[in-house]
């Protein structure tokens, strides 16, 4: 059984590996494809944007509210993105590379087990992002305004820093997680024919990436981030 949970583990880290380093060449693409595309009209595929975003973020792992032995805190940090836009017979598809933090405490209290202490969390995250997005209304550069992204992220956590103090149960940390996200941006300045600046929200629940004692059915990741982006118009 050991085996197998490795070697599952392997194959995993093996395929989200390859998808990081694809939305990585996509959004080099994105910079790389402008001069390359003579006819944009009848493109079957094509870029039709390339961003960037950054700004504080919000959240971490999920902890279970059903139970006083446990209460969590988080604490606002931040994240950065690079993304592409590509146009496949204008369906339009995103994806990029995503940086988050994440900081945050589990305060413990359970008397009958003797269980008294904090659990400090520190990590980081690379996410690779990707939604089929809407366009609605149009800016000054006849682009896109305000634009709805749905689909999916894969997040592998490269750096983590975990302090106990006091006595605590045994976890589990994941390295890896997938799951729903939804995303909505705007861009209503134009900073010339070529560069629209605006806003963007995020919101993503994935998969348990944190077991306990107290967390069996909890310990999901889940957040929020916002801020500023920074559009290039192919």
């Amino acid at each position: 059984m050991k085996t197998n949970k490795k070697l599952l583990k392997k194959i995993s880290n093996k395929i989200c590996g390859k998808l990081i380093l694809i939305a990585i060449s996509l959004s080099i693409a994105g910079c790389m494809t402008t001069n390359n595309i003579n006819n944009k009209d009848k493109a079957t595929i094509k870029i039709s944007s390339f961003s960037f975003f950054a700004g504080p973020s919000i959240g971490g792992i999920i902890d279970n509210t059903e139970t006083d032995a446990v209460s969590g805190a988080t604490k606002i940090k931040y994240n950065a993105g690079l993304h592409s836009e590509i146009n496949i017979k204008r369906y339009f598809i995103e994806t990029g590379l995503d940086y988050i933090t994440f900081s945050q405490t589990f305060m413990y209290m359970d008397t009958t087990y003797e269980i008294d202490g904090t659990r400090n969390f520190s990590f980081q995250q690379l996410r690779l992002p990707l939604t089929c997005n809407f366009h609605f209304f149009k800016n000054a550069n006849n682009k896109p305004l305000l634009i709805l992204k749905l689909g999916l992220s894969v997040g592998y956590i490269f750096s983590i820093k975990i302090i106990d103090n006091g006595t605590l149960p045994n976890y589990i940390m994941e390295t890896w997680d997938f799951g729903p996200g939804l995303g909505l941006s705007i861009h209503p300045i134009t900073i010339s024919n070529k560069f629209d600046l605006g806003l963007y929200y995020d919101l993503y629940r994935g998969r348990r990436v944190y077991r306990d004692y107290y967390n069996i059915e909890m310990g999901n990741l889940s957040f929020m981030k916002f801020g500023l982006g920074l559009r290039f118009n192919n």
